[in-house]
C-alpha cells in the first residue's frame, strides 16, 4: 500500500504540472504499513516531491505538506514527515500551521506491533462521537504536561501526561495483546506507553539506554515465542530533518 499510494501521487502530481509519466518507478520503504506509523502520508511526501524531483523542481515544504494534507485530511502525520521532529499542527484560518516543538535528546523511544495490522477505518469506527466536557478538559491538561516532559527529559510529566481517556481505552481491546504488551514495556522501564497512531503498533517513551530492552518485552509479548517475522519491535530514532533528497 505504501508504494502504491507513493506511485498515484507521483503520477498525479505529474499531471498537475501537465505531464505524463512513463516508464517504471521502482519504489522500497521500511515503513510498517497499517501498524500506526504514518505510512501514507511519507507516501505521499514521496510521491509528491518525486514527481518535482523528476521535473527538475527544487524541494518545496510547503507544497509537500499542504499536497499531503489535503489528501490525508490532516497534517499531524504529514507535518512530521515534511518538517522533521517534534511537531504540533494547530488549525488556522487558511491552511494549519506547523509549530516546531522541543525535543530532549535524553527521551527515546521503542515501538513494538503485533502481526495482525488494524485498519485505520476500524480505529476510527470505534471513537466515541462525543466525549464528557471533563474528559476533553483533563486530556488538555494532560497533554501539556507530557509536552514539558518531552521536552525537558523529564520521566514523572511524561509518564502522566501519556495516559490518554481520548482513543486508547477504545482502540486498546481491538489490539490483541495489547494491554498486556503496555504493561511489559513499563516493566521493562519505559515512562510512558501507548498506541502509536491508531495502532496496531504501540510506541514507548523511555530513557534511550534501555529502548532496545524495552522493544523486545513489547515484541515478547505480542509474538507468544512463535518468531513471526510481521511481528515487530526495535528502538525508533526521531528524524529532526523531514524531507531530505539524497
Amino acid at each position: 500500500p505504501g508504494p502504491d499510494i507513493t506511485a498515484a501521487t507521483f503520477r498525479s502530481t505529474l499531471e498537475r504540472y501537465g505531464q505524463s509519466p512513463a516508464g517504471r518507478l521502482f519504489l522500497d520503504s521500511s515503513i510498517p504499513v497499517i501498524r500506526g506509523f504514518g505510512s501514507s502520508a511519507a507516501a505521499q511526501v514521496a510521491g509528491h516531491d518525486l514527481a518535482r524531483a523528476a521535473l527538475g523542481l527544487g524541494m518545496d515544504r510547503d507544497e509537500s505538506f499542504n499536497a499531503a494534507l489535503s489528501r490525508e485530511g490532516h497534517g499531524d502525520n504529514a507535518g512530521p514527515c515534511v518538517f522533521g521532529g517534534l511537531c504540533a499542527i494547530v488549525p488556522n484560518e487558511d491552511r494549519p500551521r506547523v509549530v516546531p516543538l522541543r525535543l530532549s535528546t535524553e527521551v527515546g523511544f521503542a515501538y513494538a506491533a503485533p502481526a495482525e495490522p488494524l485498519a485505520t477505518s476500524e480505529a476510527r469506527a470505534a471513537l466515541p462521537s462525543k466525549v464528557d466536557h471533563a474528559i476533553a478538559i483533563e486530556a488538555l491538561g494532560r497533554l501539556a504536561a507530557l509536552l514539558e516532559g518531552l521536552a525537558h527529559g523529564d520521566p514523572s510529566l511524561i509518564t502522566s501526561g501519556i495516559q490518554d481517556a481520548l482513543h486508547v481505552p477504545y482502540r486498546l481491546p481491538l489490539i490483541q495483546g495489547g494491554a498486556e504488551a503496555v504493561a511489559a514495556g513499563y516493566e521493562a522501564g519505559a515512562w510512558g506507553v501507548t498506541i502509536s497512531g491508531g495502532g496496531s503498533g504501540l510506541i514507548a517513551v523511555c530513557p534511550p539506554e534501555v529502548a532496545d530492552r524495552v522493544a523486545s518485552a513489547m515484541r515478547a509479548v505480542f509474538d507468544h515465542g512463535r518468531d513471526d517475522p510481521e511481528c515487530m519491535g526495535f528502538v525508533v530514532r526521531p528524524d529532526t530533518v523531514g524531507l531530505r533528497r539524497l
